[in-house]
């Protein structure tokens, strides 16, 4: 193979599929070292296997060689909650929220994540889905966050967030949020 466009229609056609895609990934990047979209398709399969350190770290070069790629901080994102490496989160969300348009709606809706009842975080998400061409795993990722969401606003404890950690967190999200507004 000759083009990076190349690389990236093989690889593409054979993610998710169970096909060993990733050494045609690693044969790509030694070929493109810069295409941000090579690692962040090698990070996308490799948090599939459950792999989320490799996968955020795929995910963090693909941002280093392309900072506007809303897609991949997202789904670092996504591998933080997984690997309950929270602080990461605000600062990897702030260019979410300054994004508007549907990234901006899920930084939002991240945002919520830690301030409100699961009842708003499932009203903003169906508002998200009505609104958006939201790839399905990313909506099946952002189905996945409920669980580190309080059941109602009584109780505000979450079994997977620790009270220091949501509310820590919840404040620093709360801040950047209303620098955006």
């Amino acid at each position: 193979m000759n083009t990076l466009e190349e690389y990236i229609q093989l690889c593409a056609a054979k993610m998710g599929r169970n096909d060993d895609v990733t050494a045609d990934l690693a044969q790509a990047l030694n070929q493109f070292p810069y295409a941000a979209v090579l690692y962040f398709m090698r990070g996308s399969e490799t948090a599939e296997l459950q792999n989320f350190t490799d996968a955020m770290h795929d995910f963090a070069t693909a941002l280093v060689l392309e900072p506007e790629f809303h897609l991949a901080r997202l789904q670092y994102i996504l591998c933080c909650f997984k690997t309950e490496q929270f602080a990461l989160i605000p600062v990897l969300l702030q260019p979410l929220l300054l994004a508007g348009g549907t990234y901006g709606m899920i930084g939002e809706l991240l945002v919520n994540l830690f301030s409100q009842p699961v009842a708003t975080f499932d009203e903003k998400l169906a508002a998200l889905q009505t609104q958006s061409d939201m790839l399905p795993a990313v909506w099946e990722n952002l189905l996945s966050l409920r669980q580190y969401l309080p059941l109602d606003e009584a109780d505000t404890t979450s079994e997977a967030v620790s009270t220091a950690t949501s509310g820590e967190i919840s404040s620093i999200l709360l801040e950047i949020y209303q620098q955006k507004h």
